[in-house]
């Protein structure tokens, strides 16, 4: 049996009066890169911010190296935490600090090391998100990948055994994602990192990821490869895969019906893909 990195079990948030994540179960193995996809406000930074402890579950367990957050104590958190690196949406520098201070940052307030070492530490995390003589520039002097770039050096500063990353792609052009996308890979390759990653870009997605999850209805609708996610016939994935406007997922009766991709009519004149009896979510592991 592969190690689990990450082992949620029947998570339940609700937030503002809406429930985001529904009994969502999800199992990521040690040295994979997992993908999280799934519609605007479906949940998927909300389950992030569970993974690293910025959240509380109202229910159920999210255990991260062993360690169940939402009742860890405050030491036993941030020793996780230590182990974290978290690629937040856009990069989320400080406008008012230089690349170098920037990357600079976590180490200067949670670690011991001389001025030499961190500024020898910050030249190899830049190196290795290829980004040279830019320690001096500001934030507002970079491009949109670049900033993404220097958000990576920071959330690997601390040499974390797991990264988290939020829509790291977005708002970049084809040759922006591809090139953010080769450098997801270059880090499990080169550091062997756990990586979760969420996306709403299905070729990022394919290109990246070990496995894939579909989050519908607040819950792990879908598990599976690349492959797997193109080979199913389940209409709920296939609907959101193809980027299809109708279809269950954007149905009003807020009930998760079962369903089977038709390569002809249905009976009696109905669309391809007319739901059938209700089963349970699709999980292929």
């Amino acid at each position: 049996m592969p190690e689990h990195v990450i082992d949620i079990v029947d998570l339940c948030k609700n937030l503002g009066g809406k429930q985001i994540l529904n009994r969502l179960n999800l199992q990521v193995r040690k040295g994979e890169t997992f993908v999280i996809i799934g519609r605007s406000g479906s949940g998927k930074s909300v389950t992030l911010k569970h993974i690293v402890g910025l959240l509380s579950p109202d229910a159920g367990k999210c255990n991260v190296f062993g360690i169940e957050m939402g009742s860890a104590r405050r030491r036993d958190a941030e020793s996780v935490r230590r182990r974290i690196g978290y690629l937040f949406q856009g990069g989320a520098l400080l406008a008012s600090m230089n690349v170098q201070e920037n990357v600079a940052l976590p180490l200067r307030e949670l670690e011991k090391m001389s001025e030499d070492e961190i500024l020898k530490t910050v030249r190899q995390k830049l190196d290795l998100v290829d980004l040279d003589k830019v320690e001096q520039k500001m934030p507002s002097e970079l491009s949109g990948g670049m900033r993404k770039r220097v958000g990576l050096a920071r959330a690997i500063a601390r040499n974390p055994e797991l990264v988290l990353y939020d829509e790291p792609t977005s708002g970049l052009d084809p040759i922006g994602t591809a090139a953010i996308d080769e450098l997801i890979m270059n880090m499990k390759k080169k550091l062997k990192v756990t990586q979760v990653v969420v996306t709403h870009d299905m070729a990022s997605a394919r290109r990246i990821g070990d496995r894939i999850g579909l989050l519908f209805d607040g819950r792990i609708y879908f598990t599976g490869t690349p492959q797997d996610l193109d080979e199913t016939q389940d209409v709920v994935v296939h609907q959101f895969v193809h980027g299809e406007v109708a279809g269950p997922m954007t149905e009003k009766s807020g009930e998760t019906k079962r369903y089977n991709v038709a390569k002809t009519p249905g009976k009696n004149g109905e669309p391809p893909g007319a739901p059938e009896a209700e089963k349970g979510p699709e999980t292929t592991t």
